[in-house]
């Protein structure tokens, strides 16, 4: 079997889609990779760390798949109106903060917090019983509301 065959193959076991992704302020798409494995969604940018986000997050990001796939092993595309540094904040490395400390972190560490976390301290069964909030840095050094 060719290289691509096979590699199509070695995706489908590993539960990965491969993404190419077309930004407003770029000619240069980027390469991601959304893994599902038991019921847990990881998005990984190409030479870079999978991160680790919500079930939501990945429906998200599948619903802006358009129909461009030539043949069933070419990558989904992705074409947003969003920036570049928009797009890898919003969906590759997300920040929330609890609203009642004050905390923040990227999504993948608050799901690891989790994973671990009673759910009587957590606020309840679901990840969205925290109300954690998403907030973007506001170049002074602080975080504010991502409103976008």
């Amino acid at each position: 079997m060719n290289d691509i065959g096979t590699a199509h193959i070695r995706h489908q076991i590993e539960g990965k889609t491969v993404i190419r992704v077309h930004y407003s302020d770029t000619d240069e798409p980027d390469y991601f990779h959304l893994i599902e494995q038991e019921g847990r969604f990881w998005l990984g940018l190409a030479f870079s760390f999978d991160r680790r986000i919500t079930p939501e997050l990945a429906g998200d990001i599948r619903a802006m798949f358009t129909d461009e796939q030539e043949f069933n092993t070419d990558p989904e595309v992705i074409r947003t109106d969003l920036s570049r540094n928009t797009f890898l904040n919003r969906y590759y490395e997300p920040m929330l903060m609890n609203p009642a400390t004050g905390s923040v972190a990227p999504m993948y560490e608050w799901l690891e917090d989790f994973d671990v976390t009673a759910s009587e301290l957590w606020g309840g069964v679901n990840f969205n019983d925290a109300m954690l909030v998403p907030v973007i840095q506001n170049g002074k050094g602080g975080f504010e509301h991502d409103h976008s």
